[in-house]
């Protein structure tokens, strides 16, 4: 048996309009199979420190693995909380859409329902108990990533992306341990609970990549 680690993040694509009931976000879901198969599921997790990005490549924009990357919490000049993200070394494989999708790849929308929006101007009390409330509900509420799927291709998503255009952020958010061959979505339902939390603690997302 063999095994392969799955990254779950999102992304804001250049263009995209939504297209099913019960989505309004601009942000797109996106799970990534690594690209490398595991003969346990212990050896799998090496791949966890992958970082992907899209990128553009002789015309054709691909996502792009890197091996590692850092991140750092900083307070800028006006003394706003950022987290500055980079990449670490050069790219080690390039994903086609072809590839991305015949390893089980998928993009995909995220119901609004699985989003927590936190409330304007609540007290911490306030926002603790609206958290848990929609925690209780995410756990009875099923739904399926492919009812949500976007079908459109990475050129599709980026139309302008240029070769010299800085590398496209995909956030880490979440990963699953699949069987080969089993569809990367496998952990999706718990997808941005971490990220949403950790984003609004920070005023922005600062991206660069070292030599």
């Amino acid at each position: 048996m063999k095994y392969r680690y799955n990254t779950g993040g999102t992304f804001v694509p250049e263009h995209y309009e939504n297209i099913h009931k019960g989505t309004d976000n601009t942000m797109l879901c996106i799970e990534i199979p690594a690209p490398y198969s595991r003969n346990s599921e212990k050896e799998a997790l090496m791949d966890g420190a992958l970082a992907y990005r899209f990128v553009c490549v002789d015309g054709e924009v691909k996502i792009a693995v890197y091996s590692d990357e850092d991140f750092e919490a900083i307070t800028d000049g006006y003394g706003k909380k950022e987290l500055a993200i980079w990449l670490k070394g050069y790219p080690i494989h390039f994903y086609s859409y072809e590839e991305f999708k015949a390893l089980g790849g998928i993009i995909y929308e995220l119901p609004n329902s699985a989003i927590f929006k936190l409330p304007e101007n609540a007290r911490e009390d306030e926002l603790i108990t609206e958290l848990k409330k929609w925690v209780q509900q995410s756990e009875t509420t099923t739904w399926d990533a492919k009812d949500y799927e976007v079908k459109a291709t990475f050129n599709e998503l980026f139309p302008g992306l240029k070769p010299e255009d800085k590398p496209v952020y995909i956030d880490n958010d979440s990963y699953s341990i699949c069987e080969e061959n089993e569809p990367a979505e496998k952990a999706v339902s718990d997808l941005l609970r971490h990220s949403t939390l950790l984003n609004d603690e920070f005023d922005n997302i600062g991206i660069g990549i070292t030599d």
